[in-house]
Parts: C-alpha cells; structure tokens; sequence
C-alpha cells in the first residue's frame, strides 16, 4: 500500500506485506516480511528508500547438515525472526522502468539487522549496483538499445549465529552468471541423512 505525497510533496509513505516461497539448489524457503518504509525525492531523478521490516523465514529440507561445514562457512539454519532496517539511495535517469532505451540507473543498498533483543540473527550486507543503456534505435528497429548492469553484494559483521540461507548471496541464471543454473554459483556443504549423503549449495 503506497501513500504518495502523504509527508509532503516529495514524500511518500508506504507499507509493505508479503509471503515468498523460494527454491534454493537442495532446500526452500519461506519467508513473512512486513513493515512500513518512506520514500523521499531528494532530487530529480534521486530518491531515498528507508524500510523497516519485520522478517521471519523457515528453511525447510536442508536436514543433516554436516556441522564442519555449517560452521566454516558461518551458516545457520534455524528459524529467522528480525527487524531489519534497509537503506536504497538511488539514481535513475531511465526513460522507462521496465523497457528502458536510456539512460543509466546508480543504486546503493544497505540492510542492517541487529539480532539480540530484536531478532535471532545479526548481520550488515552492503549491495552496489549499476546499470547502462544506449539506444541504437533506427527506422526499422525504433526500439533498440544496448543494456549493461553490474551489481555486487557483500554480507559484513555477521553475529555468532551466523547467517540463514535466505540472508546469503547466490547468482547463475538468467540475472546472474548465465554459465550457471539458478543460484548455483555458491558455496557448497554436504547433508547426511538415512538416505545417503548430498551436497547442497548455501550460499557465500
């Protein structure tokens, strides 16, 4: 739900409900995240996104978990439960949002979650992104244009019950590395259950 203008002219008031049902490579989630946030125009084209939100994730089917590698790679796989203050400045001088033909878009991202006494895990991910069009457009092809995006992410300051899948990082596919399928380029641990043992990639 979005209240444009509702704290003043260049400020926008917002809340924010909704349920996702991820598939991981081995495991899914589920996660609730709920919570009011603002956006203010800073500038033409410039805005500020300030969020905070309520999340709580189940990781479900990533039994047996070898606990050497749970514990190298700082992975947790109890419930979530956190408050989460999440910060976007970003630049947009696109022509349109969804099909853009110019211009470029500059987003910094942070999300900052504090663990103890407001949530179950602690963490500070930090994202940079960067995207670039240039039109080629011709009388036969009016809408044709070149797009480059560049992103990255990093996860800082993780508390000592580390961190859940859903809070990792994890590319390949159509919007990561397209030499590899859907969230398979991660870190990999080794489940053992009754059935056997297989390696589950978890994120970095």
């Amino acid at each position: 739900w979005d209240a444009p203008g509702l704290l003043g002219r260049n400020g926008d008031f917002r809340l924010e409900a909704r349920f996702l049902h991820d598939l991981y490579p081995g495991f899914h989630t589920r996660t609730l995240t709920a919570g009011p946030g603002v956006r203010a125009m800073l500038a033409r084209g410039l805005f500020l996104d300030v969020a905070l939100l309520f999340h709580m994730q189940d990781t479900l089917e990533l039994d047996g978990l070898v606990a050497a590698d749970a514990a190298a790679l700082g992975l947790s796989t109890d419930r979530l439960m956190n408050a989460e203050l999440r910060l976007d400045l970003v630049w947009d001088t696109r022509d349109d949002a969804l099909e853009a033909l110019r211009g470029h878009l500059l987003a910094l991202h942070v999300a900052a979650a504090p663990g103890d006494p407001l949530g179950t895990h602690s963490y500070l991910r930090l994202g940079a992104e960067a995207r670039g069009f240039l039109p080629l457009s011709t009388p036969l092809s009016p809408a044709l244009a070149i797009g480059a995006r560049v992103s990255g992410d990093w996860i800082l300051a993780t508390g000592p019950a580390g961190t859940p899948p859903g809070v990792r990082l994890f590319s390949g596919g159509a919007f990561g590395n397209r030499a590899l399928g859907w969230r398979h380029l991660t870190s990999w641990a080794k489940t053992c259950t009754l059935s056997g043992c297989r390696s589950v990639g978890v994120g970095a």
